[in-house]
């Protein structure tokens, strides 16, 4: 581009969104290992390397098949490694698997109402109400839901 005096203009805005395009995220990463096998640590994991967290790497490839699982739990004893010899073990070892729908690990809040009533019940934190929790019947777990639901009700 150039302005009316005939000098380039450098387009930031260009710049910017090449950048943007290279942000990857620990997902992307981890689909790489498995299915795409692309070796791009030089050009943006090295970049990125905070992104490279190997727990939870470990975790997600060790949840396509047992196979896996086996090779995750070796790096696992070897957490000491650098990230790029991790990500090369990896690379090199994993079987190439077809277009895998990673299945994202979700915090479990089935037990939140149970947990809830029984902190108000009780007047206890909630690492206290987890141990209640699996020490009551469910038909104690049930009265108590019941009778807190009323509480603040009067």
């Amino acid at each position: 581009m150039q302005d009316l005096f005939g000098d380039t203009i450098i387009d930031n805005d260009i710049e910017s969104d090449e950048n943007e395009n290279t942000k990857i995220t620990i997902f992307d990463i981890i689909k790489n290992l498995v299915t795409s096998k692309k070796d791009i640590y030089n050009s943006l994991i090295k970049e990125n390397e905070n992104l490279y967290v190997f727990s939870v790497i470990n975790k997600y490839v060790s949840l396509f098949s047992a196979t896996n699982a086996l090779y995750a739990n070796e790096l696992n004893s070897r957490y000491s490694m650098p990230t790029y010899m991790q990500y090369q073990y990896y690379l090199n070892a994993l079987p190439k698997l077809n277009n895998t729908f990673i299945k994202y690990i979700k915090h479990d809040t089935s037990n939140n109402d149970k947990i809830n009533a029984i902190k108000k019940y009780y007047n206890c934190n909630t690492k206290i109400a987890k141990m209640y929790i699996k020490n009551l019947s469910s038909d104690e777990i049930n009265y108590i839901i019941s009778i807190t639901s009323n509480y603040g009700n009067d």
